[in-house]
C-alpha cells in the first residue's frame, strides 16, 4: 500500500493511542496485535492498527470507533451468553500455559538446543504472542470511555459518590502478579522480622520466581538478590510486625474482602442488573489485562535468552538483534545471514501499518524519511489536545478528602534510568510493572493514556495514590520542575508555576 493511500486511511479515522518504551524487534513481534481478534473470535474486530517507533519509544494507534464497537459487542455478548466469553477465556488460558511452559524450559537453559530448536521455539513464541493478544484485546475499548459513560450506569447515585463506587466496582477481584510477588515478599518480612540476615536463601528462591517482573516492551530486566533484599529491608524498616501481618491478611483474603465490599454496595444502593453485568465484565477485563502483561513479561525474557544464544553462536550483538525483524532472526538461525549496519540504521524511525486484505493480515513497513509523514500526522493530532484543558479520568483519589493535590512534576519515560524523587508528581505516557517502585514514591500520578482497568489505575488505587489517567498530552504540556495542581473532583490539571 503506498504512502498516499495510507495517509488517506489515517485521515478517515479518529484514533486511540497508547505509548511506551519499545524495542524494534518487539514492535515487529506485536505489530498486528489489534487484528489478531479475527483468529480468536472469528470476527474482524479491527480493520487496521499502526505502530510508530522513534528511537526506542513507541506509539500504538487503533481506530477509536472500532474500539467502541468491539466493547459494545462484548458487553452485549456477555449479557446474552456468558458461557461464550468463558469458553474464550479458557482458550486464552491454554495459550498462557503454553507460554509458561516455554518460559520454564528456557529457564533451565538453552545449551542443548541446536539452531533449529531455537528457531522453532522463537516461531512458537511469536505465534503464541499473537494469539494471546487476539484473545485479550477486548478490554481496549474501555480506554475510550469517559467518566460520564461510567456514571451512566449509576444514574440514581450522586456523581461524587458514584465515581467512588465506579472505582471500587472496576477493581480486579484477584491478586495480579505484581501483588503475588508482594505477598510472597511480605511473608518473608514476617518470617525474618528480627533476623533479616538469615533471609539470603529464601531471597534467592524469591528472585528465581520473580526476577522477570520488571521486564518491559523495551526488553528484559534481570532483578538480582540485592534488589529483593533491599525491598525486604524497606518493608521491615517502614512497617511494624502488626502492620506486616495486616497486609498479609488483606492480600491473602483480597477476593473474600472485595466480594464483601461489593455485596455491601449492592445492599446499600439500587444497582441495576445491567450495571452489575457491566462492572462484572470490567473486572474480568482487569484480570485479562494483568494475565496478558504476565505473558508479555515471560515472552520478553524467553526471547532475550534466545538472543543471548544467537549472540554467542553468530557473534551478533544484542543491540543489533534488537533491530532485526523476526523473519531476519529466523534467517540467522537457518543460514547465518546477517543484516547490514546500513539497513539497521534505517530503522531508527519506523512505522508499521497493518491491515486486513482478502481476509489475511498484512503489514507495510515505512522507514526513516518514508515514516516521517506518518509520524508527523500523529504529532499534529496530538497538538489538537494542547488547545484544550488538560483533563483526564480520576483513577484514584488517594487517602482522605483532599480534593486538590499540588507538587513538583517529574517526566519519566524510562523508569530504570530517569531520576525520580520522593513526593514528586510522576508524569508519564503509561505505567507498567517496572514503574511500581516510582509509583510508591510519588505524591500523585498523571498519565497520557489508559482506561479504568489499566496498570496506572489499578496500582494507584491499591497504593492509595492520587492518579489522573487519559490526559492524552500531559508529557507534552507539563515540563520537569513545573508546579502542578490536580483537581481530584474534576480531573483537571493546572500548571501553577513553570
Amino acid at each position: 500500500m503506498n504512502k498516499k493511500k495510507i495517509l488517506n486511511i489515517l485521515n478517515s479515522y479518529e484514533w486511540k493511542e497508547e505509548e511506551s518504551q519499545l524495542s524494534f524487534h518487539i514492535l515487529d513481534h506485536w505489530k498486528t496485535s489489534y487484528l489478531e481478534g479475527k483468529n480468536a473470535y472469528k470476527k474482524n474486530l479491527y480493520s487496521v492498527c499502526v505502530y510508530l517507533f522513534d528511537n526506542n519509544y513507541g506509539y500504538e494507534w487503533a481506530p477509536k470507533d472500532e474500539a467502541r464497537k468491539t466493547l459494545a459487542w462484548t458487553i452485549k455478548k456477555y449479557a446474552e451468553n456468558r458461557t461464550y466469553l468463558k469458553k474464550k477465556y479458557k482458550e486464552f488460558v491454554e495459550v498462557s500455559l503454553d507460554i509458561n511452559d516455554i518460559f520454564f524450559k528456557i529457564k533451565r537453559g538453552l545449551g542443548e538446543y541446536n539452531n533449529n530448536d531455537l528457531k522453532k521455539t522463537l516461531i512458537k513464541l511469536f505465534n503464541l504472542g499473537k494469539k494471546q493478544y487476539g484473545y485479550s484485546l477486548l478490554p481496549e475499548g474501555l480506554d475510550t470511555l469517559s467518566e460520564q459513560d461510567y456514571l451512566g450506569f449509576l444514574p440514581e447515585i450522586k456523581p461524587d459518590k458514584a465515581l467512588d463506587i465506579v472505582r471500587i466496582l472496576s477493581s480486579p477481584e484477584e491478586l495480579g502478579f505484581v501483588y503475588k510477588e508482594r505477598l510472597a515478599l511480605i511473608k518473608l518480612a514476617k518470617k525474618y522480622f528480627k533476623y533479616i540476615k538469615r533471609a539470603s536463601e529464601d531471597i534467592k528462591k524469591h528472585r528465581e520466581n520473580y526476577f522477570w517482573i520488571q521486564n518491559s516492551f523495551r526488553g528484559a530486566v534481570y532483578l538480582d538478590d540485592k534488589f529483593f533484599f533491599d525491598s525486604l529491608k524497606k518493608i521491615i524498616k517502614e512497617k511494624s510486625l502488626k502492620g506486616i501481618k495486616k497486609e498479609i491478611y488483606n492480600l491473602k483474603n483480597k477476593n473474600k474482602l472485595f466480594k464483601k465490599e461489593i455485596r455491601n454496595i449492592y445492599k446499600k444502593y439500587n444497582i441495576s442488573k445491567k450495571a452489575k453485568s457491566f462492572f462484572e465484565l470490567v473486572r474480568f477485563f482487569a484480570r485479562l489485562q494483568d494475565e496478558r502483561k504476565e505473558n508479555v513479561q515471560k515472552i520478553v525474557y524467553s526471547v532475550d535468552q534466545i538472543f543471548n544464544e544467537i549472540n554467542k553462536r553468530f557473534k551478533i550483538s544484542k543491540s543489533k538483534l534488537d533491530n532485526y525483524l523476526i523473519k531476519e532472526i529466523i534467517e540467522v538461525l537457518e543460514k547465518g545471514k546477517k543484516v547490514s549496519e546500513k539497513e539497521l540504521n534505517k530503522r531508527r524511525k519506523t512505522v508499521t501499518f497493518s491491515y486486513i486484505e482478502n481476509n489475511k493480515i498484512k503489514t507495510d513497513y515505512l522507514f526513516n524519511e518514508e515514516a516521517d509523514s506518518i509520524i508527523n500526522f500523529f504529532k499534529e493530532k496530538r497538538k489538537e489536545f494542547h488547545k484544550k484543558e488538560l483533563k483526564g479520568f480520576v483513577a484514584s483519589t488517594g487517602f482522605g478528602k483532599n480534593i486538590l493535590i499540588r507538587g513538583r512534576a517529574r517526566i519519566v519515560f524510562n523508569p530504570t534510568k530517569d531520576v525520580f524523587n520522593k513526593e514528586e508528581i510522576l508524569v508519564t505516557g503509561m505505567t507498567r510493572p517496572e514503574f511500581v517502585p516510582l509509583m510508591k514514591k510519588a505524591k500523585a500520578i498523571i498519565t497520557n493514556e489508559g482506561g479504568i482497568t489499566t496498570h496506572a489505575a489499578i496500582i494507584s488505587r491499591e497504593l492509595k495514590t492520587p492518579c489522573i489517567i487519559g490526559t492524552k498530552v500531559a508529557t507534552d504540556v507539563i515540563k520537569n520542575g513545573d508546579w502542578v495542581q490536580l483537581d481530584l473532583k474534576r480531573g483537571v490539571i493546572k500548571i501553577i508555576e513553570k
